[in-house]
């Protein structure tokens, strides 16, 4: 008689890049991995939010949690999203009285939260390649735009401690240049220039988000990861 192996279902919390932006929702990643997959993922979503869409789904059904991290600079003050892409004059006030430290224990804070509450294991990874000050287990080293400029043969040659599309456009630059400069190296503007000349290229389109072969190839990746946490 055969055996039945329940399938293990997973929970998925994230932005647009996991949501599926500018493609099918039938084509995001999620429908690619061979799990029985559940994603709230909402796209504009700040990394509270991502926080917020696990507490609020999140239960003992699931065998595996995964969380999509935005970019960290999206940062809601009072119902107010302040972020590098953006003119609002709030919004330049507010990051000349934060710092780059400010902004990473804020990141830490969710990420400490969805932690302490799971009671499965998490696979975490940043969509842009944000760099968290501790180093948490099953955090995946390379990002989602990394893995996808890797594999479409445009590795990135400069650092950057977080990014986001569009930080060097004028409407823009007033909020992310003052900032840069005091905490980013004398590179941060190459940095950001070899990663807005990937789109659109192989895995991306125009905005910037995966298209549907960056989503597959995503997903193949992920479900390596998967299958290595979930014993």
């Amino acid at each position: 008689m055969q055996r039945l192996v329940k399938m293990a279902k997973i929970l998925v919390c994230g932005d647009s890049w996991t949501a599926g932006y500018g493609v099918d929702p039938s084509e995001s990643w999620t429908n690619f991995i061979d799990y029985d997959v559940v994603s709230v993922a909402v796209s504009g979503a700040s990394n509270e939010d991502i926080m917020n869409q696990f507490l609020d789904n999140y239960n003992d059904s699931y065998d595996a949690t995964i969380i999509g991290w935005s970019g960290i600079t999206r940062i809601r003050v009072d119902n107010f999203m302040n972020w590098f892409c953006a003119v609002e004059d709030d919004t330049i006030e507010y990051f000349k009285n934060v710092s780059l430290s400010d902004i990473l224990d804020n990141w830490e804070t969710y990420i400490q939260t969805v932690l302490s509450t799971a009671t499965v294991p998490v696979l975490q990874y940043s969509v842009f390649g944000d760099i968290p000050k501790v180093k948490h287990k099953n955090f995946l080293e390379s990002s989602y735009l990394e893995f996808l400029a890797d594999g479409s043969n445009n590795s990135f040659k400069y650092k950057i401690p977080m990014f986001e599309f569009d930080w060097l456009n004028e409407k823009n630059y007033k909020v992310t240049k003052p900032f840069a400069e005091k905490y980013f190296d004398q590179n941060w503007e190459k940095a950001c220039i070899e990663r807005e000349n990937i789109r659109p290229s192989k895995y991306f389109q125009s905005c910037g988000h995966p298209n549907v072969a960056g989503h597959k190839q995503w997903a193949g990746f992920i479900n390596n990861q998967i299958t290595r946490i979930i014993k």
